[in-house]
């Protein structure tokens, strides 16, 4: 029975330091990812919506987080976290000049085109209203058919 009592002396102690060392660690991981953030410079991209997704979080008292992934022109694809209003006002397959800051995307200048009409080889789908180049929409498939 002694040595029941003994190992639980020491693990439960143990546990306790872990537990400190792991919350420790998160507080430092999260500053320091903030702190990186607001240093960053802001820098703008040409660059459309890919996606947009949210996270809640918690139970009684939830947290909403927004994202949203910007395809670049070089193909590269990227998540950015987003404020709730500029979120609410971005949709898939908008395209236009990303300005982000960090991980943060800060703001997006859509580039207007008309709905039937090319500028600079960019056009609207009629299928599923989503900005894109080239003769084929990188998001439905369809093909564009100009003013045929």
């Amino acid at each position: 029975m002694d040595v029941f009592f003994s190992v639980f002396q020491v693990l439960i102690p143990l546990a306790i330091i872990a537990a400190w060392c792991f919350l420790i660690f998160m507080f430092v991981k999260t500053a320091s990812k903030k702190l990186a953030d607001k240093r960053a410079p802001e820098e703008e991209a040409n660059g459309t919506v890919a996606s947009k997704r949210v996270e809640v979080s918690g139970g009684e008292h939830t947290s909403t987080s927004y994202y949203v992934t910007v395809e670049f022109e070089d193909g590269s694809r990227r998540e950015f976290s987003a404020s709730g209003a500029l979120y609410g006002i971005l949709a898939e397959g908008d395209t236009g000049i990303a300005t982000t800051k960090g991980s943060t995307i800060v703001g997006f200048a859509r580039r207007k085109i008309d709905a039937h009409k090319e500028d600079d080889g960019w056009h609207r789908c009629p299928a599923c209203n989503a900005v894109f180049k080239g003769d084929t929409c990188d998001y439905c498939g369809t093909p564009w058919m100009g003013d045929k």
